[in-house]
């Protein structure tokens, strides 16, 4: 995940941190955690195969949320994806 402000890598040291959550084909929170900084302005989140074998087949979504140190409002992006049984 790249985290950015004005096309520039969002520093580490200035967010609270990055989340996500995998919303299920059925609407539900299928999974959620705190991603990992690799360097400024990237971010992953690792997904175990037992993790991914529990989603339901069909559109999932991926939401992830930054919350930064000097805004007050933290934002969030989505990604839709399909899961294949």
């Amino acid at each position: 995940m790249n985290v950015s402000f004005k096309d520039k890598p969002y520093a580490t040291k200035d967010l609270e941190g990055v989340k996500f959550l995998v919303i299920d084909a059925t609407g539900n929170v299928a999974l959620s955690g705190e991603a990992k900084a690799v360097k400024d302005g990237q971010w992953t989140a690792a997904l175990t195969a037992e993790q991914t074998n529990k989603l339901s087949a069909g559109s999932n979504q991926l939401l992830v949320i930054a919350a930064s140190k000097l805004v007050a409002i933290p934002t969030s992006e989505s990604i839709s994806f399909v899961t294949l049984k």
